[in-house]
């Protein structure tokens, strides 16, 4: 965990690291001692006050004796059911606000955008998000908060399993390869 959080807070504080980890994501985490294979790609996105990014894990990388909906109810609903029913899964990577709002029975603010990626055997996506020290809570958050949800782990970098919802998995899983 703690190489997540050096991660972060030289991306948060260092304009041309994070850009060089937007260009070359595999090249920044090697410096962190977090190594991928070389037939694995990374696609860096970045969340702000109005966009946020999620990342649809494969079903076969959760692990074992994870009970999604325990760790965060909202996100592990909509997570099951786009690993299980092809058709939401679809609908969930083209119109992520519509699948959400559905899935999970509740209102997303207009102002907020909100993108899923679907992490593939050789393709993986990270989400760095704002920094909370710069970053003013944006209407999806208030609503958490409002909801007793607290923020979410919207301090989380989350690849490879990030979730579709906040909270879920993060860079962990690199710290060992």
């Amino acid at each position: 965990m703690a190489a997540i959080q050096a991660v972060l807070e030289r991306v948060w504080s260092d304009e041309q690291l994070k850009n060089n980890l937007f260009n070359n994501p595999k090249d920044v985490l090697a410096e962190f001692g977090m190594k991928l294979p070389d037939s694995v790609a990374v696609e860096v996105h970045e969340n702000t006050s109005n966009l946020m990014n999620y990342v649809l894990p494969n079903f076969d990388e959760i692990p074992a004796g994870v009970d999604l909906e325990k760790v965060d109810p909202v996100a592990g609903k909509i997570m099951k059911k786009a690993l299980t029913e092809a058709a939401f899964k679809t609908q969930l990577l083209a119109d992520p606000k519509s699948a959400i709002a559905s899935a999970a029975d509740i209102q997303l603010p207009d102002s907020v955008d909100i993108r899923v990626y679907e992490d593939t055997p050789t393709v993986k996506h990270l989400v760095v998000p704002a920094n909370p020290a710069d970053a003013e809570l944006n209407d999806l958050e208030l609503e958490a908060i409002a909801g007793g949800a607290g923020k979410g782990g919207s301090d989380k970098v989350q690849v490879s399993g990030g979730s579709v919802l906040p909270g879920v998995y993060d860079l962990e899983f690199l710290e060992g390869m």
